[in-house]
């Protein structure tokens, strides 16, 4: 059953860089955290709410995932165990981006229109910096920067405050998802897991 399920998830995982279409992400399953299986495997196969999916990021995150379960398939060994360093990169590394990413745009889509167009129509955020967010946070960061600058000048407080608020959510997140246990043990991984279902 671990074999079919493992082959069932790297056969649809090549397919991801072929797709173009706009996936739904948000927080993880509690099921992948009960089981400590593949942790966060299944972020490779999730996008942005607002952007078309990045797939430099995605086959980064599909190669990762083949590299690793390919060797325990090889190995012999389907346990948890064997494939927590690959769900702990995919956590450190490419997760804590993606739940930046999600948190940010989360906040944009239910912050009014004003704010949207704010981010965008005006260039402080173009399109490109934004689809950016798995992969450089440090221009996001400055698009970010200049959108606050922007929503004080031109007097919405309330804007900007509901924006600070939703920044500050998505760094904590994305901190969050840094401090992935080093080893695998279930009671740490569900616990660390537990922490950032919480926070979502």
């Amino acid at each position: 059953m671990e074999r079919l399920f493992l082959e069932a998830g790297l056969s649809s995982g090549r397919s991801l860089g072929r797709a173009s279409e706009v996936v739904y992400a948000g927080p993880p399953t509690p099921i992948c955290g009960s089981s400590g299986f593949l942790l966060t495997g299944q972020a490779a196969g999730q996008g942005n709410p607002v952007l078309p999916l990045d797939s430099t990021a995605r086959m980064a995150a599909v190669m990762l995932a083949f590299q690793a379960s390919s060797h325990a398939l090889a190995e012999g060994d389907l346990t948890s165990e064997s494939l927590w360093e690959y769900s702990r990169a995919m956590a450190t590394e490419w997760g804590r981006n993606q739940a930046f990413a999600w948190a940010l745009f989360d906040a944009l889509s239910n912050g009014g229109a004003s704010v949207f167009d704010d981010a965008f129509t005006t260039g402080l955020m173009t399109p490109y910096a934004a689809s950016c967010l798995v992969r450089n946070r440090l221009i996001v960061e400055e698009a970010l920067d200049r959108l606050a600058r922007s929503l004080s000048a031109i007097r919405k407080p309330g804007a900007l405050m509901a924006w600070r608020k939703a920044h500050a959510r998505a760094r904590r997140l994305a901190d969050l998802y840094s401090e992935a246990p080093n080893e695998y043990r279930r009671d740490r991984v569900t616990e660390w897991h537990s922490r950032i279902v919480e926070s979502w």
